[in-house]
């Protein structure tokens, strides 16, 4: 049952990196709403609220596989290393765009972030 959970979480956070992939090659910003908040998401390579949410469902899921593994391996450090980006890139964004500040909490995040480092 563990290496389906595990299996899952890899698959999951697989795909949603292929999803940004994607977007980053179809997006063109001649169709880019003129608003502060979408001109700041696309700076940090954030294509929408959308994709910022998915960077956190992604970092959650690294966490998930780290805390669900018992040695640490290569698969263990690469989840560490692509859940922290996602985090720290969520986290960043939504400090940084006041508009977002209203709107989005990053308590969830920071304690992901600490659980990862430690």
């Amino acid at each position: 049952m563990q290496l389906f959970i595990l299996q899952n979480l890899q698959m999951g956070v697989h795909y949603l990196l292929m999803l940004f992939k994607i977007r980053n090659t179809v997006f063109g910003t001649t169709h880019v709403p003129n608003d502060n908040e979408t001109l700041e998401l696309l700076k940090r390579g954030i294509y929408s609220e959308t994709h910022l949410l998915a960077l956190m469902y992604g970092g959650e899921m690294c966490y998930w596989f780290i805390s669900t593994t018992k040695d640490e391996t290569e698969s263990e450090r690469a989840a560490r290393a692509i859940g922290l980006e996602m985090l720290n890139t969520c986290v960043q964004a939504i400090e940084s765009i006041p508009e977002l500040q209203a709107g989005w909490n990053t308590e969830r995040a920071k304690e992901l972030i600490t659980a990862m480092n430690s």
